[in-house]
C-alpha cells in the first residue's frame, strides 16, 4: 500500500497530586466524549495506552486543531486538574486506517509523533504542531503563544464560567446561567480575556483556508 498523508493528533495526561486511578478515568471519559463529538471527523478513534497516552487519526488540520480546542475546553469545564500536552502533525501513513484504533497501524507519521510526544524538553510549548504547510505551522505556533498567555490568567475553578463565557457572546444569557448582572459578568469577560482568546481561536481554526502567501503577509 502507497504511504499517504494523514493529520495525527497524539497526546499524553500529566497531573500532580491526583489519585492514579482517579486521573485514567477522568481522562478516558474525556477522550471517550471527543471521540463522540468528533465521530463523523475522526478516521482512526482516540484510542489510550496504559501509560496515559493518547494518539488518533482525523480528516483534516482544522478537525485536528477543533478537536484539541475541545479537549481544552471540556476538561475546563469539569474542572479537571491535570493538564494534556498534544503533538498535531500531517505525517505518513503506511497501512490502512483502522478506525476502532490506531494501534494497529504503522507509518512514518505516526512514529514521528510519538517521538516527538516522548521529548519533554523543558521549554517546549505544551501544544506542538507541524504540518506540511511551514508558513501556516509558523503562524499557528505564534498564536498559540499568545493563546497560552491569556490562559495563563486562569483558574480552574471559573472553568465553568471561561466555558460559558466563550461560547456565549450575550453577557445577559450568561448572567442568568450564574445569577450575575451584566455588568459582572462583562467585567469578568474583559479581566479574563475571552473576546481575545475567541478571536485568536478562529484565527488558528481558519488558518487551513489561508494560501501561502497570505499567511506570509501575516507572519510578516
Amino acid at each position: 500500500m502507497e504511504p499517504t498523508d494523514y493529520h495525527i493528533l497524539a497526546g499524553y495526561v500529566k497531573a500532580q497530586n491526583l489519585d492514579a486511578e482517579q486521573l485514567k478515568q477522568q481522562f478516558r471519559n474525556l477522550i471517550a466524549t471527543c471521540n463522540q463529538r468528533f465521530k463523523t471527523r475522526i478516521l482512526s478513534k482516540f484510542s489510550i495506552s496504559p501509560g496515559s497516552e493518547f494518539i488518533g487519526v482525523t480528516d483534516s488540520q482544522k478537525t485536528l486543531l477543533e478537536t484539541i480546542f475541545y479537549l481544552e475546553e471540556e476538561a475546563l469545564n469539569r474542572q479537571l486538574k491535570f493538564t494534556i500536552k498534544y503533538v498535531g502533525l500531517e505525517g505518513k501513513i503506511e497501512t490502512s486506517v483502522n478506525q476502532e484504533s490506531v494501534h494497529e497501524m504503522i507509518g512514518e507519521g505516526l512514529t514521528d509523533a510519538r517521538a516527538l510526544l516522548d521529548r519533554k524538553s523543558r521549554g517546549k510549548p505544551r501544544i506542538q504542531v507541524h504540518f506540511r504547510n511551514t508558513a501556516a505551522t509558523e503562524y499557528i505556533k505564534q498564536l498559540l503563544i499568545v493563546l497560552s498567555s491569556i490562559k495563563s490568567r486562569w483558574n480552574t475553578k471559573d472553568g465553568q464560567l471561561i466555558v460559558e463565557l466563550i461560547n456565549h457572546s450575550s453577557d445577559a444569557i450568561v448572567g442568568d446561567i450564574f445569577k450575575k448582572t451584566r455588568s459582572q459578568i462583562w467585567k469578568r469577560r474583559k479581566s479574563l480575556q475571552v473576546q481575545e482568546y475567541c478571536i485568536i481561536k478562529q484565527l488558528i481554526l481558519e488558518s487551513e483556508c489561508l494560501l501561502p502567501n497570505e499567511i506570509e503577509t501575516l507572519n510578516n
